[in-house]
């Protein structure tokens, strides 16, 4: 095993994109690797996640989390929902994604 961390995995993930197809040589890599690393670094990515892997197996899923401040008074989604109810402007989210 060889941990090659960076830019949301698709340095590890490039670096097996070469290796021959003899079947000794996997990766185990996030989503980010195979479709916001195109997105994100495009032609100057060596390899193309459709091109150069095939999908045999999703091992694991990964949770959404509802974060705030450790300072605020909200421990619950119950005490979330009452506190933007009660706020006056409302509560502005804020998401990592689209």
């Amino acid at each position: 095993m060889d941990n090659r961390p960076g830019a949301g995995a698709t340095l590890g993930t490039g670096q097996v994109a070469p290796a021959a197809p003899d079947g000794y040589t996997l990766v185990l890599s996030v989503i980010s690797a195979m479709v916001v690393g195109k997105v994100l670094y495009g032609d100057r990515l060596a390899w193309d996640p459709d091109r150069d892997f095939a999908h045999v197996a999703m091992v694991m899923s990964t949770p959404y989390l509802i974060l705030v401040r450790p300072d605020l008074p909200i421990r619950t989604l119950a005490d979330l929902i009452t506190e933007a109810r009660r706020r006056s402007p409302p509560m502005s989210p804020a998401a990592s994604c689209r």
